[in-house]
């Protein structure tokens, strides 16, 4: 065989070596590829786990609920007060006591005193039919509002009373009224009656905010 022969033999058998060679270092490159592939997905599970934090639920915060008997219709087992045209509603923490000594002249009527459950404080006396009383020592704010009481059309009042000047020794007055078929009359109405209330000189909000829930709970 030829010299010229021998070598190109051999250049072909070192081409040959040379392309497996080249093949396994492409396949062993891919291989470590994918591991690495592998390793990196792994590491960025590892981490979106560690940051992953506890959904958690704030709890439920009941709203306030006002601290009256809610009004029952017409079914006057619910209202502290009842009289004639008039029933009233009030706080929970207060208690009506009933004037049996009470005794109107010429007419029906009835009497109570409303004290706080716990100190016995008196808040609120209450007169039915409204008395024929004057209030020139104040100087009122007052509203109106009216509704319905078995069909008929009724109304309620709220008088806010601030001491006119030379009278302050009196404090401050408030009075509501309900029961009348007049928006106007009060004084001597039969089936009314008016509720008037110790209040502080001047009232506080906590004061006037539960005047202003019995007022508008007036039935």
């Amino acid at each position: 065989m030829k010299q010229e022969q021998i070598q190109n033999i051999f250049i072909g058998l070192l081409a040959v070596g040379l392309i497996l060679v080249g093949t396994g270092v492409y396949l062993v490159s891919q291989q470590v590829k994918s591991v690495a592939t592998s390793v990196n997905g792994i590491q960025r599970g590892v981490a979106q786990l560690q940051v992953v934090k506890p959904v958690t639920t704030e709890p439920t915060v009941a709203a306030p609920v006002v601290d009256l008997n809610l009004p029952t219709g017409d079914n006057d087992a619910g209202p502290a007060i009842s009289f004639g045209n008039f029933a009233a509603w009030i706080p929970l923490d207060w208690e009506a006591i009933p004037d049996t000594s009470f005794q109107p002249v010429n007419s029906p009527g009835a009497k109570w005193k409303i004290v706080d459950a716990k100190t016995r404080t008196e808040r609120v006396e209450v007169s039915c039919p409204t008395p024929e009383a004057g209030f020139e020592a104040w100087d009122f704010t007052k509203s109106t509002r009216s509704y319905d009481r078995r069909g008929v059309s009724l109304h309620a009042s709220k008088w806010i009373g601030r001491p006119i000047a030379g009278s302050e020794d009196l404090g401050w007055l408030i009075v509501i009224m309900g029961g009348s078929p007049d928006p106007v009359v009060w004084g001597g109405q039969q089936n009314a009656c008016m509720m008037t209330f110790n209040v502080s000189n001047p009232p506080t909000q906590d004061e006037l905010g539960r005047i202003d829930t019995i007022y508008e709970m007036i039935r």
